[in-house]
C-alpha cells in the first residue's frame, strides 16, 4: 500500500467519514502524517461544499403525512 499503514487509513476514514481512497490519498499527500492528512481532507471537503453551494434545487417535493391519532407519521 505504498508505505501507508492500512490502520491509519481506517482510522482516518472513521474520524472524517470520507472514503477509503480519499483517506489513502490524503495520507500519501501528507507523507504519512495523520494530523496533516486530516487537515487536507477538511480543506478538500470544504472546497467541494463551496463549489456545490450555489447549485439550486429545481425539482423535487417534500411531503409529510401525520395520522389522525397524532402518533404515527411518514
Amino acid at each position: 500500500m505504498s508505505g501507508i499503514d492500512i490502520k491509519q487509513v481506517k482510522r482516518l476514514r472513521e474520524e472524517t467519514g470520507v472514503g477509503i481512497m480519499a483517506s489513502k490519498k490524503a495520507l500519501e499527500d501528507a507523507g504519512g502524517d495523520f494530523e496533516k492528512a486530516k487537515e487536507l481532507l477538511e480543506e478538500r471537503v470544504a472546497m467541494r461544499a463551496e463549489k456545490r453551494s450555489d447549485q439550486e434545487t429545481a425539482e423535487g417535493v417534500v411531503v409529510a403525512y401525520v395520522h389522525s391519532d397524532g402518533k404515527n407519521g411518514a
